[in-house]
C-alpha cells in the first residue's frame, strides 16, 4: 500500500479489484477516476478527520448497583461511545486510555444518579482515593457510592439516598480484602 500511495508501484488487476471492493468504489473510478467516487472520498476524509478528533470509550456489559449490589459475571464490551479528545483532555484533564463506561442500576444514589444512567469512570492505576462518587467492588458486587475521607484515616462510604441506605465507615489502613475501588465517576449521561 505504501508503494501504491507514494507512486513507486502500481497494483495488479487483482489487487486493484480488492481495493476497489474494500472502498466501495468501481475499479474504473479507482484506476482512472471514471464514474462516481467524489462522495466516497469525501466520506473517507470525514471519517478520518472524526477519528482524529474523537476517542472511543468502551461501554461494558455490567451494571453498577446504586442499591444492594449487582454481581458481575463477565465484563464484555457491548458498545463504544465517542467523546471529543479535546473535551476529555481539557475539561476532564484525563487520558482517554484510562476511561470506561458502565450503566447504573438502582436508587441508592438518587438524586445524583438514576437507574439507567451511563457513567464515565476514570480507572487510572494508583490514583488517590479522593472525595467523590466511585465505582467499587465489594465481595463481587459492583456498586456506585459516595466516598468521603476524614482526618485520621476514616473513610465513609455512603449513598446519596441516605434515608433508605445507611452509610458505613472504614479505616484506610484496615480496608477489607473483598473491597476494591474501581475508579472515580467523572461524568454522567442520562435520558430525559
Amino acid at each position: 500500500m505504501r508503494g501504491y500511495l507514494d507512486g513507486s508501484s502500481q497494483p495488479n488487476l487483482e489487487n486493484l479489484a480488492k481495493i476497489a471492493n474494500a472502498c466501495g468504489v468501481s475499479v474504473g473510478w479507482l484506476a482512472a477516476g471514471e464514474g462516481e467516487g467524489d462522495a466516497i472520498i469525501a466520506n473517507v476524509a470525514k471519517e478520518a478527520r472524526l477519528g482524529a478528533e474523537y476517542c472511543q470509550i468502551p461501554l461494558y456489559d455490567v451494571q453498577a448497583s446504586a442499591g444492594p449490589g449487582s454481581y458481575v459475571e463477565g465484563e464484555q464490551v457491548t458498545d463504544i461511545l465517542a467523546f471529543r479528545k479535546e473535551w476529555v483532555r481539557n475539561e476532564l484533564h484525563l487520558d482517554p486510555a484510562h476511561l470506561s463506561l458502565i450503566f447504573v442500576h438502582g436508587d441508592s444514589m438518587e438524586p445524583t444518579l438514576h437507574s439507567g444512567d451511563t457513567v464515565l469512570i476514570d480507572q487510572r492505576e494508583g490514583q488517590d482515593l479522593a472525595d467523590g462518587v466511585w465505582a467499587l467492588r465489594v465481595d463481587g458486587a459492583l456498586l456506585v457510592k459516595r466516598i468521603q475521607k476524614f482526618p485520621g484515616g476514616k473513610i465513609t462510604i455512603k449513598s446519596d439516598n441516605a434515608q433508605l441506605y445507611p452509610a458505613y465507615d472504614l479505616m484506610a489502613d484496615k480496608l477489607p480484602d473483598d473491597l476494591k475501588f474501581i475508579g472515580r465517576i467523572v461524568w454522567v449521561g442520562k435520558r430525559m
